[in-house]
């Protein structure tokens, strides 16, 4: 089991968060949970603060974040790509039904605290709009093009928020996190924007959190 750390993310003022969870590939650690019902599988929005540990550069393999995963190669992935630090989450489900990755802001530094976020909304008519991710509280829009990857179809139900076993920690059945993570928000039924969790210092200029006042929904949870 991961090992919980007094290794609190920096900030100036306001709110600081005390605790992370260490999760070790070495130890297949894990958290898991399964929701008893599915809940909105086009709007969602999953926030977390990673500090990256061992990127296993040499062989390439990703730093699973969350995901849902069943056999047969149905899965949903948020992740850090193990061979160059590139944020990446994917649906596949038979064939992939989209892929998003950060191609102009790689995470390599393991010093630093990382704010990642994706706000999730397929209702959205403009492709561009339905799967945001976020880094520190910038969207990126420099992505991967191409092959399996690019943004689901309009009202796309995704494989996360469904009635199955979701993991921090591990992806794809294989991929597992080596470092820490903090403050971990999933939110049923609303796509935020970042600054629902974070703000820029006002003295120092960095990226913080802030205590979260929005709604969770109904399978929305956080992990302190």
């Amino acid at each position: 089991m991961p090992l919980f750390h007094g290794n609190a993310i920096p900030s100036a003022t306001g709110y600081d968060i005390d605790n992370s969870v260490r999760f070790n590939r070495s130890q297949s650690s894990t958290l898991s949970k399964t929701f008893a019902s599915a809940g909105n599988r086009r709007t969602w929005t999953f926030s977390v603060w990673v500090k990256l540990g061992d990127l296993d550069l040499a062989s390439g393999n990703s730093l699973g974040i969350f995901g849902a995963y069943t056999s047969g190669g149905n899965t949903a992935n948020i992740q850090v790509d193990g061979a160059g630090g590139e944020f990446h989450w994917e649906h596949y489900a038979g064939s992939y039904a989209g892929g998003l990755q950060v191609t102009k802001r790689v995470l390599r530094d393991p010093s630093n605290w990382y704010h990642l976020m994706i706000a999730y909304d397929t209702t959205q008519s403009t492709a561009s709009n339905r799967i945001k991710l976020y880094i520190n509280g910038t969207h990126h829009t420099e992505l991967v093009t191409g092959g399996p990857h690019g943004q689901p179809a309009q009202n796309y139900e995704g494989k996360i928020n469904t009635a199955t076993e979701h993991l921090f920690g591990k992806v794809n059945g294989t991929y597992h996190f080596d470092g820490y993570m903090a403050e971990a928000y999933f939110i049923d039924g609303t796509a935020y924007a970042p600054t629902a969790f974070g703000e820029v210092d006002e003295d120092y200029g960095h990226w913080k959190p802030i205590k979260f006042a929005g709604t969770y929904g109904s399978n929305g949870f956080h992990l302190d």
